[in-house]
């Protein structure tokens, strides 16, 4: 799960906006929690806040408003992996930590044997998913570059 946490986490999969909430990334990562939406709309109460989750405090699962970002189905998988992320964002957080530490030479390789097995998965899990994502990337950069190369632009 943390996995696919992180994966969703590096796809930016939060960065969609509600035209109707705006306070919608904020919102949808306490899908549920009345109490929790209620304290931040109460902090942002000068912005515009939809009648509908205020009403249910999980209805972008199925809101049928035309501007619901995941309104389409194939968008449904999205909602299910981001709310996987929102449950998962202090593993997540833990894990990028870890990671960026260990690449700034801060946690060395005495320190790493020496983590507890949770922590070492999640290290571990965290480079695979930066390494998957590297490679997504540099897979893009050569297609482009072969594009280039051949005469033509990259086919979207």
């Amino acid at each position: 799960m943390l996995s696919e946490a992180l994966g969703a986490w590096w796809d930016g999969l939060l960065s969609v906006e509600c035209a109707r909430e705006a306070d919608f990334k904020d919102l949808f990562r306490m899908l549920g929690d009345k109490e929790g939406q209620d304290e931040l709309r109460v902090r942002n109460d000068t912005k515009k806040h939809c009648k509908l989750l205020v009403d249910n405090p999980s209805a972008c699962l199925k809101c049928p408003a035309p501007e619901n970002p995941y309104q389409d189905e194939g968008k449904h998988e999205k909602v299910l992996v981001a709310r996987r992320l929102a449950e998962n964002l202090q593993a997540v957080d833990y894990a990028m930590q870890l990671l960026a530490d260990v690449q700034l030479g801060v946690i060395d390789k005495e320190d790493i044997l020496a983590l507890v097995p949770e922590d070492f998965m999640a290290l571990r899990i965290a480079q695979q998913q930066e390494q998957y994502r590297l490679a997504k990337v540099q897979g893009n950069i050569i297609a482009a570059a072969l594009a280039q190369c051949m005469g033509g632009g990259v086919a979207e």
